[in-house]
């Protein structure tokens, strides 16, 4: 009769009559009440209702009429599970494995009940154990995934969520956790700013989540990584869910600004403030476009704004610094940049740009000390040197390595400081350079060389050219002249008077250069075309020789105006040799202006309306080259009127004297 009875006990159980299953295990268990099947059934049928204590305590009489039971410890330890009791839980499944060893279910519930525990290391290998055994158990490999991501091995995770997902297609929790990993993952990644594995994670997200959310994740990271066609890409797509989110515009448009885009740029940030119009991002990003754009007056409109409502705001009071370096007037962009630093003291940029002002108007101290500031910047040529920074203690026996960081035209400058420093100095330069330093007697004794050429000469401190002139203390009215380079090869010198004597006839020798590095965004706005200069060429008396490198030559080909001095390789020093031959050079801001001028040549150097600060303002000398004659646009962009004074002043040069 019992038997009977849990037969058809079974049967309904199986059915999933549980509520009839458990009437039939009650009056066995009232006939029979340590009846060990009645018992672990209907502790089954009670924990799968919820009544978890209940079902624990009938499975443990269950275990204690037959103790050897694997099935029952298991099931106990469900209960237990069930019931928050973890501890007891794992006892159980580690009763239940000692009767059956290797058990697969049995040791993922192990792993569980650990994992509960923040046993983790303990979970993984019972884990681990259990896929070993089942690998077509889809939860057993989502649980371990989920061991793994609190052992913080998310790469492992990943590859175990992908896996349960591909085993059970409607597993929905393996790819919820596969998503929440890429969420979290993607996350630490920005926090440590590797971009790249972000993008990773967040393209995975994208395609698990395709929402205006996992976009907007994607092209952000994306965009910080400099694939900004990509992030633009997204950025689309998000708004394309979220049209109006002010967010996604306000970074579409920083990347549209950063792909030449301005015009889209400005259009996404108006849009992002019409959604938002207290949204101070967009409304900062608006000011920084215009006032790329040139747009100054609007872009000043609203940083005024943007400070009236939060005189703390750095960033704004330091871009009004901007417009008025832009407009020269130093006083006002002094008073800015102070305002910017007043408000955040440790603000790079304002402390670089109220440095470049105070040079811009002859205060050398406070300038070169500001100048300083570039060594933070994020752009700076830092070099991984194991020897320490020097700071202008006294080298006493030790060897100091000077390295040049910026430009050519830079270095030329600044190389004048080298002699001054007190003790031994090892100098390294631009390969481009090394063989025009090795022609200056002022590096006597300073032994100089080119960056990446074989060298051993150790040293114990380092510091950047530029730095020199703090360090030194130098003073707008003690500055060191410029080298001389007068260890020219005296044949070169030759060759290229010759070739240009030859060429000139009796005309006065004019070198021009009309352009600086296309790739320098400030080299561009020195610039202008050579259709802008070539009328020099028509001046009678003058006879036009090119001293233009790079693509911007091709300008002039084949113009009568304008002699090409042509050779293979030609290198800086034959540019020196070239400048040496002639009567005058004619130059925008750019290296030229530094090698003619410490040549000693007469040289005229073409200024944008606001110059870049060594050539200050207002002023028609230079105290940097004494023999530089600067002439300096009246309006922003505009050359011409530049060019009309300087037509004039070489028609009075080439005009022939009449008798004395």
């Amino acid at each position: 009769m019992i038997a009977t009875s849990l037969d058809n006990a079974l049967a309904l159980h199986r059915a999933g009559r549980t509520g009839a299953a458990g009437e039939i295990y009650r009056h066995m268990l009232a006939e029979t009440p340590d009846h060990p099947d009645a018992l672990h059934l209907l502790g089954l049928v009670e924990s799968d209702a919820g009544r978890h204590e209940e079902g624990a305590a009938l499975i443990r009489r269950a275990v204690e009429a037959r103790p050897t039971s694997a099935a029952f410890q298991a099931n106990l330890g469900l209960a237990l599970s069930r019931c928050g009791r973890y501890h007891e839980a794992v006892e159980a499944y580690r009763q239940s494995l000692a009767l059956d060893p290797g058990h697969g279910p049995t040791l993922a519930k192990l792993g569980r009940a650990l994992a509960a525990l923040d046993r983790a290391g303990e979970a993984h290998a019972a884990l681990e154990e259990a896929a070993e055994r089942s690998p077509a158990d889809a939860a057993t490999i989502n649980a371990l995934g989920v061991v793994e991501v609190t052992l913080g091995r998310h790469g492992d995770a990943r590859g175990r969520f992908r896996q349960a997902a591909s085993l059970d297609a409607g597993f929905d929790e393996a790819r919820r956790n596969l998503a929440n990993l890429c969420r979290l993952a993607g996350g630490r990644a920005v926090e440590a700013q590797q971009w790249a594995e972000a993008a990773d994670w967040f393209a995975e997200l994208a395609a698990l989540e395709p929402d205006a959310e996992s976009f907007f994740r994607l092209a952000f990271v994306l965009s910080a990584s400099h694939r900004l066609e990509e992030a633009a890409r997204w950025y689309h797509r998000a708004l394309a869910l979220r049209p109006d989110h002010p967010e996604t515009l306000n970074n579409l448009a920083h990347v549209e600004l950063a792909l030449g885009r301005s015009a889209e740029a400005e259009e996404r940030l108006r849009q992002a403030i019409a959604a938002a119009p207290e949204y101070r991002a967009a409304r900062y990003n608006l000011a920084a476009t215009l006032q790329a754009e040139g747009r100054s007056a609007e872009a000043e409109a609203i940083y005024r704004d943007l400070v009236a409502e939060n005189p703390d705001d750095a960033d704004s009071w330091n871009n009004l610094g901007g417009i008025e370096l832009a407009r020269n007037r130093l006083e006002k962009a002094i008073e800015f940049y102070q305002r910017a630093l007043d408000a955040a003291p440790g603000h790079t940029d304002a402390r670089w740009n109220l440095g470049l002002a105070n040079l811009a108007a002859g205060v050398y101290g406070a300038g070169w000390l500001g100048y300083e500031a570039r060594l933070d910047q994020p752009a700076f040529p830092r070099r991984d040197f194991p020897q320490p920074m020097w700071y202008g203690e006294p080298l006493e026996d030790r060897t100091l390595l000077v390295w040049a960081e910026q430009g050519l035209g830079d270095a030329i400058q600044f190389a004048r400081f080298l002699p001054s420093v007190a003790g031994r100095v090892r100098f390294e330069c631009q390969p481009a350079l090394a063989p025009l330093f090795a022609a200056s007697s002022n590096l006597d004794g300073i032994p100089t060389f080119a960056r990446g050429a074989e060298d051993d000469g150790a040293f114990d401190l380092h510091v950047p050219l530029l730095s020199l002139p703090h360090l030194l203390g130098a003073r707008l009215d003690s500055l060191p002249p410029p080298l001389r380079f007068d260890r020219l090869d005296p044949a070169r010198l030759a060759h290229w008077r010759d070739q240009v004597d030859r060429l000139a006839g009796g005309a006065l020798r004019v070198g021009v250069v009309w352009a600086g590095n296309p790739a320098n965004q400030k080299g561009r706005s020195r610039s202008m075309s050579w259709r802008e200069m070539a009328p020099l060429g028509e001046v009678a008396g003058v006879r036009l020789f090119s001293l233009q490198r790079g693509p911007q030559a091709a300008e002039a080909a084949a113009d009568p105006r304008l002699e090409p001095l042509d050779g293979e390789e030609l290198s800086i020093v034959d540019t020196a040799a070239m400048m040496l031959a002639m009567d005058l050079v004619i130059t925008v801001d750019t290296m030229a202006a530094h090698l003619a001028g410490s040549l000693g040549r007469p040289t005229w150097t073409l200024l944008p309306f606001a110059a870049d600060w060594r050539w200050m303002v207002g002023r028609s000398d230079s105290p940097w080259y004494p023999s530089i004659r600067l002439f300096r646009q009246a309006v922003a962009g505009q050359w011409a009127s530049v060019l009309e004074r300087v037509r004039g002043e070489l028609e009075r040069l080439a005009r022939p004297r009449g008798p004395e």
